[in-house]
């Protein structure tokens, strides 16, 4: 401020605090690309290793996909699901179903209808479908969930797990019996399931940077004062399931073809459990949680798999009991709770250094408190005022 010749400024004048700089693009797309950074990273050291490890890093990249799905609903409203499960078999089938090729459909699947029956997609529109047919589930189901909240939200989710099961195995137009559907094409390689989870992490992190998702983590700390400023929770948490059934559905279609069989059983409360513990073990709060999660929790249970077969760890030979790995994670889960609630990543985005330019966790506080201020929101009539738990 310029002060005319001879006159003193005011102590006020003197200490007012210089305009901070605004972030940098690198700063404000860190969290995003250090995660992308890390799963390439890993894809590369683990490409040329056996095809048995292969495997296991196909399938941890597409649990990763749906872990990071749930993240979207769960993570930003604070709302527990049990049911993305169900989710991730809708977009499974879909995308199974449209990818067989259509001289097999006649004899696997019989009872299909004949546009079903006479079409035949490749992997990435077969998952673009299964996506978009596994947001519009979630859409129709996030209208009574998106008014629960606590046991209630939880109940009614492990409730849409228990319906889709039942539905999937005896709907006999879309599997065989026992609700298998054979004949998926196996061409989920490692660099497409990479693919998928860059895209999830993008749509993931730009849901958080939205105003939609800002204002839906304000109603996650404090739904009495976020409905004071008018922001209609209800729809916050539709528009999130919505989003977040999409990218468990693209995650259920990569899964679908990483496998060649799909079947309900693959996706039932173990499944459900696995996820949620990944996210929970990582960090609930953040998309670095969800990621972290699933590379921590993957790696164990692969590593506790090895010797329940009796294949060993390199010099490690032990015989364990089946289903000691379903044991140790609900036991790291219990110890994560327990010694660090936050999770590994403490709640926290991966940040840019301070020395290349980063301003850390600050200005994602002066983004959410300028989004909720300055942002149009919808006041929210009593008919959207959910239960608080």
């Amino acid at each position: 401020m310029s002060v005319a010749a001879g006159v003193t400024p005011s102590k006020e004048e003197v200490k007012r605090p210089r305009p901070r700089r605004p972030r940098g693009v690198l700063d404000q797309a860190w969290p995003f690309l250090s995660l992308v950074g890390i799963v390439v990273l890993l894809t590369l050291v683990l490409g040329n290793a056996s095809g048995e490890i292969i495997t296991y890093l196909i399938q941890a990249l597409v649990t990763m996909i749906v872990t990071i799905g749930l993240y979207v609903f769960v993570g930003n409203s604070g709302v527990l699901s049990l049911g993305h499960a169900g989710l991730m078999a809708v977009g499974a089938y879909v995308g199974g179903i449209m990818s067989i090729p259509v001289i097999q459909k006649s004899t696997l699947l019989p009872a299909l209808p004949h546009f079903l029956s006479s079409t035949a997609l490749s992997l990435w529109p077969a998952a673009l479908l299964a996506a978009v047919v596994a947001g519009v589930v979630g859409y129709l189901v996030s209208i009574p969930i998106s008014r629960l909240s606590g046991l209630g939200a939880a109940v009614a989710t492990l409730a849409l797990l228990q319906i889709s099961q039942v539905v999937l195995i005896n709907w006999h137009v879309l599997s065989s019996d026992g609700g298998a559907t054979p004949g998926v094409p196996v061409d989920t390689t490692t660099w497409a399931a990479v693919i998928g989870v860059v895209i999830a992490l993008a749509i993931a992190y730009l849901y958080q940077r939205s105003a939609s998702g800002i204002r839906l983590r304000a109603s996650r700390e404090d739904p009495v004062a976020a409905r004071s400023l008018g922001i209609n929770i209800p729809r916050e948490r539709r528009r999130a399931f919505t989003i977040s059934a999409a990218v468990a559905g693209l995650g259920g279609a990569l899964y679908a073809h990483s496998v060649g069989t799909v079947s309900a059983a693959d996706f039932f409360i173990a499944t459900g459990f696995l996820q949620l513990a990944m996210l929970v073990v990582g960090g609930i709060n953040s998309l670095a949680g969800a990621v972290s999660g699933v590379l921590a929790i993957s790696l164990i249970t692969d590593f506790f798999v090895q010797l329940e077969n009796g294949q060993g760890v390199g010099p490690l030979k032990v015989n364990l009991p089946n289903g000691i790995e379903t044991a140790i994670v609900s036991l790291l889960l219990l110890l994560i709770l327990i010694k660090r609630p936050a999770g590994l990543t403490k709640g926290q985005e991966f940040r840019l250094p301070k020395r290349l330019g980063g301003r850390g966790a600050l200005a994602d506080a002066e983004l959410e408190a300028s989004a909720i201020s300055s942002t149009d929101v919808a006041v929210a009539t009593p008919t959207d005022d959910p239960g608080v738990a």
